[in-house]
This record gives structure tokens, C-alpha cells and sequence, in this order.
């Protein structure tokens, strides 16, 4: 595709040509395209482009097979239109409506099947392309500047020329900064639609889809948008259009799509070496990439051969050799010549900057922000890259040029300047000087104010005129402007207005308006009336208008926040217990007969026993006593087994309502009074038992909310109690922390989990190592408890 830089002057120069004839009459009624005929010619196919008048037009061929004609000044009612005619050998041809600099024009860009010359004729209703097609390539592509139907003769003009070069082909060929998304063509193929994406090298996305209306979105990554339309009609029953705009330009571009949906439907992106295709809906097998033909760099056009007669030929280069560096030759008032060459390097990784002098064009609304879930940084050190808020430099958008001047009248360089940017320019009277410079890649708003400075001038832009004058002159009626006004307003009546508010007090908004804020002239006022929240403001008609668009702008209802926090509780336990306990008494005396026999000890009593751990009070127990037939001597056995196992779930679910950036707290529970004794006076104080949720909201702009919670319950321990002490000790669960949510998203800000495992084992020294017989002399008894401690919290934006 041709440089945008060389189409550009291309165009311009042959508009500051062709309306440098003398004796030209008033300017006429703009041409209108009305119709786009194609038929078969002798040697290949014709087009007739018929109009209401004649045209000036500029054509010429960006590469073999591909003729571009421009149609400065002319209109038409659509946006863009397509003929295919394959049997003639036209691919396709389509007519669309360019903006460049403010300014609107016609492009006809026609795709032969073959390389082929034109021969184009200008007629009194329109235009005639006669393609002739050639079997092999072609020995030059001519192409020419067409005059109306009835051209004027031009003035003799001075034959010291400048020269405007394009960038090789190879300087765009072999770039390595960011892609470029070149074409957009729309395809409806049975139930489905095929959008096929033409880019100088391969293209890859992200893709996702927003609700109420349908819409499917992919961002293409380090992809610059160079399409100069910017909505597709469909109108299938599955898509209604496609729109296109770059989302981003830095650090890293990215360009946007959003296909407008009928109903959600299925989809799939695939990336091409030149490109990617994007398949929707139901179109059987899968649809392989389409292979588009790689950007060929314009070769550029010579304008050359400037006579009296007025004609201007254009021509390309030849086909089958490698093409020079391509030149423009303007004419220019008799001084050194002016070299402006275009940037040489990386074209493509240069952003499509637009005019600053021009509103850009609408962008896209659809954020990927809508989307339901919350994004976060990829990387936590994201967060702290140095990001630079303002600047003093002054930021220059303008395409790059190489510029050579040498003693330069520096009115005929501001007129260079003007038909480069397609901007009218008056030029002060005292304007004088001459300009010597050497630049060499800067763009050409940054030379504009180079060469102005160094002159002492500067400039004004007033819609489409730019205004050049010196700095004295312009800072004088700055002054004597800013004078004028600042009388005008002490002129100006005063107005009183009474202005009750709904919603903010009426003493902060006074605040607002009042003191350094400057939004009130030095002879405007404000009272409050406090009994009604009604602002009495007296100032002068302008001043009120805008101090009431402010205070409606300001007296919105506070947002308000939800918040429900929820703590869950959970407690497992399990026990088990398995112990023996063995004992003896004996008895030696006179009732039964067995004394000993012996004056000392003549009676024995004895009794003992090993207890390890079982007791009757168990839940599961077993005791046997053995005895003889007198009851002299008995053995006590006592087995006791038990096993627990308990499931406890707690939940505790505070919520509360409170406007933006207003803390609010609940709290339910009980108070415990604690009793103290301190030189012989009783003092009783109550200490909280009680579950209590304290919150601040603040709603950002994104619709997320930022919270800052305090969350605590504290409950009496019922089954403990404090040596030494008579109250129950305090249990606390308690969370301070300040976070994001989004709205209606549930986030967890805290957790415990708490595991106590016990394994104890009671057992006889000695005895227990018996094989087998051991286990009678010990006892094991195991405890088990898991809490686990859960901290939930939603906030939900109140909808009015």
C-alpha cells in the first residue's frame, strides 16, 4: 500500500496546483457521485463513474494489478460500496468516502486479476477507466492527473521545484515493531458470517463477549488499526455490523473489534501469515485461514513536466525492476530548494497518529471492565511501575519529514505547511524573515514550531485556520482580550437565583463555591439557608449558569452498600478410650478363722489394686470381682471402653446498609459483668459477648466496591474457666481488613484452621511387654479436634 505521507501530498500538491490557475471563475457546486458501471472493452474491462460535474481526480497504482483513484472535493451519500465482476477480470472494485486532515474526498480503489495499464478520460458528467490488460508485466504504470471538462490554463510558474521522497520498499518490509491491521472484509456465508482480517503480518486476539445487546469483542495485541472505516454493515440474522477502532495506542497498541450480534452465537478466530479469519455461526467444516497477499510498498509517483499548458503527468515505476526512490516535484516561489523526505525506517511500528487540529473519531465504548469478574494484575510489581502523570513537554503528533531550507522566505515555507496539513492559514502583515534549517526525521508539527520560534512567532488555530503572527502581537491581544472580558463581566448585571437541594447539604456546597475555588466572580455571593438546605446565589448570568449546572452535577443521592458478613464455624471431635483396672483385698482375723497364729500380728487387713485408666463412670464398662468361699480374699477386675464423636457448624451472618464512604456498625450479643474487689470496694464491669460487624464502604467509578471491615465475635467459653478465677474466659474471633469486591462478589478476608491431636497411654512397668498378656496392664486413650474458622463478606450497590 502507498505511504500515507506520499498519497497525502500527492493529493495536496495537485490540489495546490490546480488552484494556482489564473483567472479561475467562483467555485462551482462540489461534484456528486451518483452511479458505478462495469462492462467489457476491447482490450479489458471499463468503468464509467458517472457525476453530476466533472472532477479533478488523481490516480495511480500502488502496486501491479491494484489502480487507486482520489477524488478531491467531491461527495456522495454512502459510506462505501463494492462491485465484483470476476469474468471481466475486476476483482473487485470499491468506492469508498475518505477524511484526511478535515477534509473529504472519494477514493476508488480497483483489484485487477492481472496486471494492466489505464487510460482514464474525464468527461463532463464523470470519469472513464479503460483498463488495458497485460499478458506479461508491465513496462511502467502511468498514472495522471486528470483535469475537468473544461480546465483552466495555468500561470507561468518559477522552475525551482521541491522534492518529496518516499521510504524504500524494504524499510517497511522488514519491519519489527507492532502490526497493522490493513482491510476488513465481511462475508455472509449460509447461517454464518467469515470476517477476514488483512494484516501485514500475522494477527492474534483475545476474544470475549458482553451481554444486553450481544456483542462479541477481540483485541488484537500490538496490532495498529490502519483502516479507514470504521463500521461494516452485515445485516445477516446473525450480525448486524462490524466496528473497528484502536482501543490503545501506548505503550502498547492494541485495536479493537466488536461484532454486533443478533443473538449469542458460537465463534472461532483463527490467526493466517497475513492476517486472521474470523468465523461465526454455522458454517459446516472449519474454515482454514485465508493466505492474504502480503502490503507491497507504494514505489511513489513523479509529478514532473510543469508547462504552461497546464498538464501535469504522473509517472510509476516499471514493472519487473526494482524501483527507484520515488520523487514529487512541486513548484515553489524561486528560493533554495526544500527537501522533505519521509521517515525512512520502521514506518509501520509508527502509530497512525491523527491531526491535532482534527476531532478524532468516535472510539468504541465497550470496555473489557464490563465483563462480570474481576482482573488483576498479572504481576504483583505491575502495581509499582513508575507511570508518569504530566508533563511539561510538549507531545508532537504530526507524521515524520526530513526537511532542507537555506535562506527561505519564510511565507512561502508557511504556505508549504498549509498545503501539507490541508489547513487554511492568514499570515500577519508584520511577518517577515527567512529560514535555514536541517532536519531530518522530526515530525511536521514539531518543524512548523521550530521554524516559528526561531522567527519570533507563533500561532493560533481558530476551527480550520491557522493564524500566524508574532509573539508580541499575540501575547498583546491575549492581554487586551483577557482585559475585555474581565470588564465585560464587571458590565454584566447580577441575577439572583434561590436553589434548594435534595440531596447534599447546603452548607458544603456553599463551601465549595466560596473562597479559593474561583468559581464565583468577585462580586457573586452565597447564603445558606439552613432550615430549608436552600443556596441564595447572587452573581452575574454566566457565572450563575454555570454555578447551577455545577450544584445539579453535584446534588446526586449518595450511593449506598449492602454488606453482609458471614462467619462460619465448624468443630469435629472423636475420642476413644480402652482401659483395665485391677485390684485385691485380703482379710486375716478372729470372725473368720484365719489369724495368723501369732500373738504379733495376730489379725491382717490388706487391699490394693492398678488403676489405668478405667472407671465405672465410663460410658461403656465391665467389673468382675473373684473371691474365696469366706470372702477372705478377693480380686477386682474393671474393663471400661469408650468412643465419642461430635459434628458442630456454627454460622453468624451480620449485614447492614450505609451510603458511600460512611462507616456503619451492628453488634448483637450480651455483656458479662465481672466483679472486682480492690481495697475493700466492689467494682463490677461488663465485658462484651457480642457479634459485631463495623464497615466503611467506598464505591469506585469501575462499579467495585473498597471496603474496610472490622468483624469480630466474642462468646463466652462455657466448658472452661480460669484457674484461680470465678467467670468463664472470652473467646474471640475477630478480622481487621480493608479490601476490593466487586459488586455482588463474595470474597473470603479471612480463615483458621485449627487441628489438636492427643495420644496418651497408661501401662504397668514390666508388665506390659508381656507377649499378648500385656495388653491387661495398659491402657490407650486417643482425642481428636479440628476447628476450622471461615470469614465471608458481599457487598451489594443499592440500585435506585
Amino acid at each position: 500500500m502507498m505511504s500515507k505521507n506520499v498519497r497525502i501530498l500527492l493529493v495536496a500538491v495537485g490540489l495546490v496546483l490546480l488552484g494556482s490557475v489564473s483567472g479561475v471563475t467562483a467555485a462551482g457546486p462540489v461534484p456528486e457521485l451518483r452511479e458505478l458501471l462495469v462492462e467489457a472493452g476491447a482490450e479489458g474491462p471499463v468503468i464509467h463513474l458517472r457525476s453530476t460535474d466533472g472532477m479533478e481526480t488523481v490516480h495511480y497504482s500502488p502496486q501491479p494489478g491494484v489502480w487507486v483513484v482520489e477524488m478531491p472535493e467531491t461527495s456522495w451519500s454512502d459510506t462505501t460500496a463494492a462491485v465484483y465482476k470476476p469474468e471481466l477480470g475486476i476483482d473487485r472494485a470499491e468506492l469508498s468516502r475518505v477524511e484526511e486532515f478535515g477534509k473529504t474526498h472519494s477514493r476508488l480503489t480497483v483489484w485487477l486479476s492481472a496486471p494492466a495499464e489505464l487510460n482514464l478520460v474525464g468527461t463532463s458528467d464523470g470519469l472513464t477507466l479503460r483498463f488495458s490488460m497485460l499478458d506479461s508485466k508491465p513496462e511502467a504504470a502511468v498514472a495522471q492527473v486528470v483535469p475537468a471538462s473544461a480546465p483552466a490554463e495555468l500561470a507561468t510558474l518559477p522552475q525551482v521545484v521541491s522534492r518529496v521522497e518516499a521510504p524504500e520498499p524494504d524499510d517497511v518490509a522488514t519491519a519489527t515493531g507492532p502490526a497493522s491491521l490493513l482491510a476488513i472484509e465481511c462475508t455472509r456465508s449460509g447461517d454464518g458470517v467469515i470476517v477476514e482480517l488483512r494484516g501485514d503480518r500475522a494477527l492474534e486476539g483475545r476474544s470475549f463477549t458482553l451481554p444486553a445487546p450481544d456483542r462479541l469483542v477481540i483485541d488484537l495485541d500490538g496490532v495498529i488499526n490502519r483502516v479507514e472505516q470504521y463500521v461494516f454493515p452485515v445485516g445477516s440474522p446473525l450480525v448486524q455490523k462490524v466496528r473497528v477502532a484502536q482501543f490503545a495506542s501506548s505503550p502498547n497498541p492494541v485495536t479493537r473489534l466488536v461484532v454486533d450480534l443478533e443473538a449469542s452465537a458460537d465463534y472461532h478466530l483463527t490467526s493466517g501469515p497475513q492476517g486472521a479469519v474470523l468465523t461465526i455461526g454455522d458454517l459446516g467444516p472449519r474454515v482454514a485461514p485465508v493466505a492474504t497477499q502480503s502490503p507491497v510498498v507504494s514505489t511513489g509517483t513523479t509529478i514532473s513536466n510543469i508547462n504552461e499548458s497546464g498538464s501535469i503527468q504522473v509517472f510509476g515505476d516499471e514493472g519487473g525492476v526494482q524501483p527507484q526512490t520515488p520523487t514529487i516535484e512541486m513548484v515553489v516561489p524561486d528560493r533554495q530548494p526544500v527537501v522533505v523526505a519521509p521517515l525512512a525506517e520502521d514506518t509501520s511500528a509508527i502509530l497512525p497518529e491523527r491531526n491535532p487540529w482534527q476531532a478524532d473519531p468516535s472510539q468504541l465504548l465497550e470496555e473489557a471492565a464490563a465483563t462480570t469478574e474481576l482482573d488483576f494484575p498479572d504481576s504483583a510489581t505491575d502495581t509499582f511501575d513508575i507511570t508518569e502523570v504530566e508533563t511539561d513537554e510538549i507531545q508532537f503528533t504530526g507524521d515524520p519529514i526530513s526537511l532542507t531550507l537555506k535562506d527561505a522566505d519564510i511565507k512561502d515555507v508557511l504556505k508549504t505547511f498549509s498545503a501539507l496539513t490541508q489547513l487554511n492559514i492568514v499570515i500577519d502583515p508584520e511577518v517577515s524573515g527567512s529560514v535555514t534549517v536541517e532536519l531530518r526525521d522530526v515530525p511536521w508539527d514539531q518543524c512548523l514550531d521550530l521554524i516559528l520560534r526561531i522567527n519570533g512567532l507563533d500561532y493560533l488555530l481558530e476551527n480550520n485556520v491557522l493564524r500566524v503572527s508574532t509573539v508580541t502581537k499575540l501575547t498583546r491581544e491575549k492581554n487586551e482580550r483577557a482585559a475585555y472580558l474581565a470588564q465585560q463581566e464587571v458590565a454584566q448585571p447580577l441575577r439572583t437565583v434561590v436553589k434548594p437541594l435534595s440531596y447534599a447539604t447546603a452548607s458544603d456546597v456553599a463551601g465549595l463555591l466560596s473562597g479559593d475555588s474561583y468559581l464565583m466572580s468577585n462580586r457573586g455571593s452565597v447564603v445558606v439557608d439552613e432550615r430549608t438546605n436552600t443556596l441564595i446565589i447572587r452573581d452575574t448570568i454566566d457565572r450563575v449558569e454555570g454555578v447551577l449546572r455545577l450544584i445539579d452535577t453535584l446534588d446526586k443521592p449518595t450511593p449506598q452498600v449492602v454488606i453482609e458478613g458471614r462467619i462460619v464455624e465448624t468443630t469435629r471431635s472423636f475420642s476413644r478410650q480402652l482401659g483395665i483396672s485391677w485390684g485385691f483385698s485380703s482379710i486375716n482375723d478372729v470372725a473368720h478363722g484365719n489369724t495368723t497364729g501369732q500373738r504379733f500380728p495376730n489379725t491382717i487387713a490388706s487391699a490394693g489394686g492398678v488403676n489405668l485408666g478405667g472407671s465405672p463412670d465410663a460410658a461403656g464398662f465391665l467389673a468382675m470381682t473373684f473371691g474365696d468361699i469366706l470372702n477372705t480374699f478377693n480380686l477386682d477386675f474393671l474393663l471400661a471402653a469408650a468412643e465419642s464423636e461430635g459434628v458442630a457448624k456454627i454460622v453468624s451472618t451480620p449485614r447492614i446498609t450505609t451510603q458511600n464512604l460512611k462507616t456503619a456498625s451492628i453488634r448483637s450479643g450480651l455483656q458479662i459483668p465481672v466483679q472486682t474487689v480492690a481495697n475493700n470496694t466492689v467494682t463490677v464491669q461488663y465485658v462484651d459477648a457480642t457479634l459485631k460487624l463495623e464497615v466503611t464502604p467506598q464505591i469506585t467509578a469501575e462499579g467495585t466496591v473498597n471496603l474496610k471491615i472490622d468483624i469480630r465475635k466474642q462468646q463466652p467459653l462455657q466448658a472452661g474457666q480460669i484457674t484461680g478465677g470465678n467467670n468463664a474466659p472470652i473467646q474471640t474471633r475477630d478480622a481487621q481488613t480493608e479490601l476490593l469486591v466487586r459488586d455482588g462478589g463474595t470474597t473470603v478476608i479471612g480463615g483458621i484452621y485449627q487441628i489438636d491431636d492427643e495420644t496418651a497411654e497408661n501401662r504397668v512397668p514390666g508388665l506390659w511387654k508381656i507377649p499378648v498378656l500385656g495388653h491387661l496392664f495398659r491402657n490407650k486413650e486417643i482425642n481428636q479436634r479440628h476447628d476450622e474458622l471461615l470469614i465471608f463478606i458481599t457487598p451489594r450497590i443499592v440500585k435506585y
